[in-house]
């Protein structure tokens, strides 16, 4: 997901919450996680613009259109894709310039700016040692 927020004084087009969305095979999941950017983004009356991205062209295509468009800061949203792809993600946003916020600590190890969530190898780990 892409959160925009309009932090930098002389950006341009830069009033919209623009989340990168994947709504894959848990979609409960991502549900709830839009339905949370959204209420996030209306507790800072930010209107949000969800961008989805079903492959790596999609993704290349929204990173693209970052030129126009471009975004104050990137929330990616968990899913197979996006954790598939996530050396694209970081690459991309790094090329955009884009400060970025991912869901695996996996991203930030490869380049990614921060994470909002686990390891997924550790997650793993945790579950198998019981």
């Amino acid at each position: 997901m892409i959160l925009q927020p309009n932090t930098r004084p002389n950006r341009q087009n830069c009033d919209t919450l623009r989340p990168l969305h994947y709504a894959p095979s848990d979609s409960a999941i991502s549900e709830r996680f839009v339905s949370d950017l959204r209420t996030a983004a209306s507790a800072i009356r930010q209107p949000l613009e969800l961008l989805h991205a079903s492959n790596g062209r999609d993704i290349d295509a929204v990173f693209a259109s970052l030129a126009q468009k471009p975004v104050d800061a990137l929330v990616v949203s968990a899913g197979t894709l996006f954790y598939g792809r996530r050396v694209q993600l970081v690459t991309l946003a790094a090329f955009h310039r884009a400060p970025a916020i991912y869901p695996w600590r996996e991203a930030v190890e490869i380049g990614g700016l921060m994470s909002y969530g686990t390891s997924l190898a550790d997650a793993v780990w945790s579950f198998v040692r019981g």
